[in-house]
């Protein structure tokens, strides 16, 4: 699968065909797909994939790199890393534009559970990109 990164542009395939290494592209591509799906997200629209939860979350789940809830009024952001990010302004909005500084963080895929408060409006500001928009 080529990378869709535009930053590369194919650039790792010509220096491994460079140095005699063969490629071959498609195998897996599905597979592929659905783990770099966040990663290919984010460098198209500049959000993380939203991944709206069923039910409550008190961990990350596997496929996803962060998990996104309220505490007390105020956005909270768990990630894999040993240290939670904060969001830049603690009085920022919470709209679809709060993706977008998520993404500028360099998170790629965001989950939220189906019953917080910020799904919904997660939700309805990311209505605009159909289905068919995201990977």
């Amino acid at each position: 699968m080529k990378n869709s990164d535009p930053r590369v542009n194919g650039g790792g395939f010509a220096r491994l065909k460079d140095a005699g290494i063969m490629l071959s592209v498609g195998l897996c591509a599905r597979e592929a797909a659905l783990v770099m799906s966040g990663f290919r997200h984010r460098v198209r629209t500049g959000q993380p994939e939203l991944c709206i939860l069923a039910g409550p979350a008190y961990a990350i789940p596997d496929g996803v790199d962060s998990l996104l809830v309220t505490v007390d009024g105020r956005v909270a952001v768990r990630t894999r890393t040993q240290q939670d990010l904060t969001v830049p302004d603690s009085d920022y909005p919470i709209t679809g534009d709060l993706l977008t500084v998520l993404g500028g963080m360099g998170l790629t895929s965001v989950a939220v559970p189906a019953r917080d408060p910020i799904a919904a409006i997660l939700r309805r500001d990311t209505a605009a990109l159909a289905p068919s928009d995201r990977i």
